[in-house]
């Protein structure tokens, strides 16, 4: 009887050494994926990084007039729905792009009835594209200096 107990604390003995190894285990996985996923949220995404490589203070996000998504026809009669992000000098002028969206999308309007879809093939054609729209917005807005235009999302349908 006595040799019986022996062997039962010797398995119970045992099997608490396995669970501890198994919840430690368990413990440094979850830490290691915990880490793992705070590095990778917090290291900026690179394409990110170049494209906005001017944005190093919040306070220049200020700067930013979003426009959301419009349709627009295209010269050979095919449809297209682009939203812009467009960065002025002065967030002052934030203002007056909001207040002036009918300027704002007519400029566009004007510039984009004038592409084929060719135009928005690859990055070369999107970035000549928003160097476009910039040039044609700096000239119809007489108090508003844009610094640049970023094609947000499109669609050619």
């Amino acid at each position: 009887m006595a040799e019986e107990m022996e062997v039962s604390e010797t398995s119970k003995t045992q099997t608490g050494k396995r669970r501890l190894v198994l919840i430690l285990s368990a413990s440094l996985l979850a830490l290691i994926i915990l880490v793992s996923g705070v590095v990778l949220i917090a290291i900026p995404n690179e394409k990110l990084k170049t494209a906005y490589a001017d944005f190093t203070k919040e306070e220049e996000w200020d700067r930013i007039y979003h426009l959301e998504e419009n349709g627009y026809m295209l010269d050979n009669g095919q449809f297209i729905r682009v939203s812009f992000a467009f960065v002025v000098t002065d967030s002052s002028q934030v203002t007056a792009l909001s207040d002036g969206q009918s300027l704002l999308k007519y400029t566009i309007t004007d510039v984009i009835s004038g592409k084929k879809r060719s135009a928005f093939r690859g990055p070369d054609q999107l970035r000549q594209f928003e160097e476009d729209i910039k040039e044609s917005l700096n000239k119809a807005y007489s108090d508003v200096e844009l610094e640049h235009v970023y094609i947000t999302s499109f669609v050619i349908s």
